[in-house]
């Protein structure tokens, strides 16, 4: 080949720039990710072009072990557990309920003391909806950080109830909690406040209805140890967790605070997390089941009726606050549209992680964008989407599509759809409404 044909000509170097501009352009994440998130773009390497003045390919970089299991657990429960599977199943989680130690009612965390980056995943309420939580799984993933080897996962309960599954979804969150062990810390919700009564020998619930126990009893009945170490592990639950950053304190709970009357009767104490309060056992039980059931509210105050759940105002949460020396509290228990929902400037966060209005396993299809936080080392929040939106894919001239996303057009088998590796990833931005 000559010198001379090897020159392009002036109108191949303006494909060549138009090609490089196109692929600049595709490259778009969310406002909220840190660069590390973000995959490498391809460069060019001399000499070799698969396409006609386009990129060449990245080499998918090899996910760790633990990665690697994660993602094999995802699609192993992916299937149906059918009823000759049960006896199985129920011994794969009788083993584990009886693996796991007994946890305080509250857990103390202070990322001040970390060493490294150790980021925190905040997953609200997800009710047996497999989809949500596969997708939270399969969009991280995708990412340049490996989450599995190096953050903590933080569940704010509600894990029963609402959604069409039940045994897929417990096997992967069991499975899940197995394989991160301490990096796993589920909490208590309402919808886990339940209970093996030895008289009738069946699970009951303090949620009305519930949807979780009756199949239990039905598919699980003649397994009374069964039922008894299931309800059992989920009364183990730690019901509040106190987490010190660099940017102040936080109290991560499924509800929010306690009623007005026991406000001046507990107090958090900050060496170790433990709860103080004024009066006896039952009295701590009393405020931790409020932990359980509030709801903040937009008014300045709210009345506090009788019944389970109840209502407090901007006032209230500033008095708990000031008394305990809490800067913000995350909490989940309420479906909100967008999947976040802030209050009191922005000092209480609601976060709903499940939902999809084509998700046929979700309780929720009017949640329509279901999301989950992320919080940095020093405190810093970032809250994503469960479900990623069509992601296009460029290489040189040629355009590829793969879905991350729960939607019409979507892949019939729901989930990570790659066969292409990823130059950008679609994060949808989440706005705090």
């Amino acid at each position: 080949m000559s010198a001379k044909q090897n020159k392009l000509s002036s109108s191949e170097i303006k494909e060549v720039k138009k090609a490089i501009s196109n692929l600049s352009g595709s490259i778009k994440v969310s406002q909220t990710m840190t660069r590390e998130d973000v995959p490498e773009p391809v460069a060019p390497m001399a000499g070799r072009w698969p396409r006609l003045f386009g990129w060449s390919r990245p080499d998918p970089v090899a996910p760790s072990p633990l990665k690697q299991k994660v993602l094999a657990l995802v699609k192993k429960y992916r299937k149906d557990i059918d009823v000759p599977d049960l006896p199985r199943v129920q011994e794969e989680m009788k083993a584990f309920f009886r693996s796991q130690p007994m946890q305080p009612y509250y857990r103390l965390m202070d990322l001040r003391a970390e060493k490294e980056d150790r980021r925190l995943v905040i997953i609200g309420d997800t009710h047996c909806d497999y989809n949500s939580l596969a997708a939270i799984i399969d969009k991280l993933s995708v990412s340049s950080y490996d989450y599995f080897e190096k953050a903590t996962f933080i569940f704010l309960g509600d894990y029963l109830d609402r959604g069409n599954i039940l045994f897929e979804y417990l096997m992967l969150l069991i499975g899940f909690k197995k394989l991160l062990g301490e990096r796993c810390i589920l909490m208590k919700g309402n919808h886990e406040l339940i209970s093996y009564n030895p008289t009738t020998q069946e699970l009951e619930s303090k949620v009305e209805p519930s949807d979780s126990c009756p199949v239990l009893n039905q598919y699980c009945g003649t397994d009374k140890e069964f039922l008894s170490l299931l309800a059992s592990y989920f009364a183990k639950l730690p019901t509040y967790i106190l987490l010190k950053t660099k940017k102040g304190t936080d109290l991560l709970v499924h509800g929010g605070i306690p009623r007005d009357i026991y406000l001046d009767r507990c107090s958090i104490l900050h060496d170790t997390g433990e709860l103080y309060v004024i009066g006896d056992d039952a009295v701590r039980r009393q405020i931790l089941d409020n932990m359980i059931w509030a709801d903040p509210r937009a008014e300045k105050t709210k009345l506090q009726g009788g019944g389970s759940r109840f209502e407090f105002g901007e006032e209230q949460f500033l008095r708990f606050a000031k008394e305990n020396r809490i800067d913000r509290l995350f909490r989940s228990h309420e479906p909100v549209n967008n999947g976040i929902k802030t209050f009191y400037g922005d000092r209480v966060v609601t976060i709903f992680s499940n939902g999809g209005r084509d998700n046929p396993m979700t309780g929720y299809p009017y949640v329509d964008n279901p999301a989950f936080g992320i919080m940095s080392i020093d405190g810093e929040m970032r809250y994503e989407s469960v479900h990623l939106k069509k992601c296009s894919v460029r290489y040189g001239f040629s355009d590829f599509s793969t879905y991350l996303y729960m939607g019409k057009e979507a892949a019939p088998e729901f989930g990570r759809k790659i066969e292409e590796p990823h130059l950008n990833d679609e994060f949808h931005v989440i706005s705090i409404l």
